[in-house]
C-alpha cells in the first residue's frame, strides 16, 4: 500500500534530494548522499533535513563527511587492519537484486551499448 517514486541522474545539473510524505507530517532531505558545497570560499560537508509536522518545521543541518571520504577511510582501514568492511559482497549482491527488483517494478527496460552488454 506504499507508494515510491525514484528519478536518479548522473548529471550534475539534476537537484539531489529525498521527501518522504505521510499523514501526520513530512521530511525533506537535501543531498541525502552527503555532499558538499562552496560556502564563503571553503567547501563544507553538511546532510540538511526538514521535519514537518503540521504548520511547524524543525531543520536539522548536520555536519558530516562526503561519501567518497568515508568510503575511502574504511578501505584504508581494512587494508591496514585486515579488517573486514561493514559491507562486503553479499551485502554488494543484495544492494543490486533490490535494484534489478525496483527496476522490474518500474517495468524499466535497460539497454546497454553492445561492449558493455552483461555476458549471461
Amino acid at each position: 500500500g506504499i507508494t515510491a517514486t525514484v528519478v536518479c541522474s548522473i548529471l550534475k545539473t539534476t537537484p539531489c534530494y529525498a521527501v518522504v510524505v505521510g499523514t501526520k507530517g513530512a521530511i525533506f532531505v537535501y543531498a541525502p548522499f552527503p555532499s558538499a558545497l562552496s560556502v564563503d570560499g571553503g567547501v563544507k560537508d553538511f546532510y540538511l533535513c526538514l521535519l514537518q509536522t503540521g504548520n511547524k518545521i524543525k531543520d536539522i543541518t548536520v555536519p558530516t563527511k562526503l561519501t567518497y571520504a568515508c568510503q575511502l577511510e574504511a578501505f584504508r582501514e581494512a587494508v591496514r587492519t585486515g579488517k573486514q568492511p561493514i559491507t562486503n559482497i553479499d551485502s554488494a549482491v543484495a544492494n543490486m537484486a533490490l535494484i534489478d527488483k525496483m527496476l522490474k517494478a518500474a517495468n524499466v527496460k535497460l539497454k546497454y551499448p553492445e561492449a558493455a552488454k552483461p555476458k549471461v
